[in-house]
């Protein structure tokens, strides 16, 4: 794709907006739901009860989340095949760039997968199994639970890469004290995120991991 450089700089911060802002957020409280797994079936379902609950709730995630979601996609994708962006040196290092890049290719095709298998799978939508039960049967599968596995960590880099990238040529924090906070904060939330992600897929299957039951 051929862009003018003004244009390639607001669609790459747009991008990097996108990814670390709506859909950050979104993976937050994704994680952070699931997380609640580790108190118990119960507890889960109570969350997912509630949730499911608020009024517009088809609204916002269709407003908040899956379009900011494909945006960040497709801006993704399209400016990865600009001149700029072959030229443009790699932050902080070309190893981030190729762990930036390799995260976002999987996700992309993992986040497919997830919304068919879960959120418009046929139990689901006929509301025939509670969503623990669901998750549940679906994780027995060990490939099932390594590929969700790998996507939690996936998405866990991929986002800290993102926070990273902010004192990058296209970020807001450019100063050497900025960009330390930034790697430092990278780091936090990689830690957390893995943390909480692994912990409640294996809520779902171990018994032993519903530490908060």
């Amino acid at each position: 794709m051929n862009v003018p450089d003004p244009t390639y700089r607001a669609l790459r911060r747009l991008q990097l907006l996108t990814g670390v802002v709506p859909v950050g957020l979104f993976l937050l409280s994704h994680f952070a739901i699931n997380f609640r797994a580790v108190a118990g079936r119960e507890a889960y379902q109570a969350t997912v009860e509630g949730l499911a609950r608020l009024p517009w709730l088809h609204a916002v995630e269709a407003v908040a989340i899956a379009l900011p979601v494909a945006a960040h996609i497709a801006l993704g994708w399209a400016l990865g095949t600009t001149r700029q962006d072959s030229r443009e040196p790699a932050y902080p290092s070309v190893a981030w760039r190729w762990l930036q890049r390799a995260t976002g290719l999987y996700l992309s095709v993992y986040v497919v997968f997830h919304v068919w298998s879960v959120r418009l799978s046929p139990a689901r939508l006929a509301n025939r199994h509670p969503l623990f039960d669901l998750m549940a049967a679906q994780l027995a599968h060990p490939a099932v639970l390594a590929l969700q596995g790998v996507a939690v960590l996936a998405a866990a880099a991929h986002f800290s890469s993102g926070v990273l990238a902010l004192g990058g040529p296209h970020g807001f924090a450019r100063q050497p004290a900025g960009r330390r906070a930034l790697g430092a904060l990278a780091g936090l939330a990689f830690v957390v995120l893995a943390a909480m992600g692994l912990s409640g897929l294996l809520a779902f299957v171990w018994p032993a991991a519903r530490w908060l039951s």
